[in-house]
C-alpha cells in the first residue's frame, strides 16, 4: 500500500466552496482521469446533486471524483529527506450549499479528511 496526500476543492455552481485534504492508503499509485470513490458509512443516507461531465446533474451518494494530477514533493526530516506523494482531483461542482455540506460531512465526519483551514470554507454560516 501507498501512502498519499489526498487534496479536493469542492464547488457550488461553479463557485469555490472549500478545500478537502487528508491522507489515502492505496495499493496501487492511481493515474491521471482514473476515478477515486469514497463510499459512505453502511447506514448513512446522504445524497447530493453533483454535475458529471457529459452526463450533467445527478444525484449521488457516493463522493466520485476523477484524478487530475499525481505530483510529489519533498521536506528535510531527522531521517533525511522524505517525500509525499500528492494526489490532487479534478474539483467536484455540486448544484447548491446543501449538496457541498453533504460532501464535506462524508469525507470529514465518515472517512475522516479535514477542510482545509487556511483555504476558502462557504460552507460555514
Amino acid at each position: 500500500m501507498s501512502l498519499f496526500e489526498f487534496w479536493l476543492d469542492v464547488r457550488v455552481s461553479g463557485q469555490p466552496a472549500c478545500t478537502i485534504f487528508g491522507r489515502i492508503e492505496i495499493a496501487v499509485r492511481p493515474l491521471v482521469g482514473e476515478r477515486i470513490s469514497f463510499m459512505q458509512n453502511k447506514g448513512s443516507a446522504l445524497e447530493f446533486q453533483v454535475e458529471w461531465p457529459s452526463v450533467g446533474w445527478r444525484r449521488d451518494s457516493a463522493v466520485s471524483v476523477e484524478v487530475d494530477e499525481i505530483s510529489h514533493y519533498a521536506v528535510q526530516s531527522e531521517q533525511g529527506i522524505q517525500f509525499t506523494s500528492v494526489v490532487r482531483a479534478v474539483p467536484l461542482n455540486v448544484r447548491a450549499v446543501d449538496d457541498a455540506r453533504a460532501v464535506r460531512d462524508i469525507l470529514t465526519k465518515q472517512l475522516g479528511f479535514e477542510v482545509d483551514p487556511y483555504g476558502v470554507n462557504t460552507l460555514e454560516a
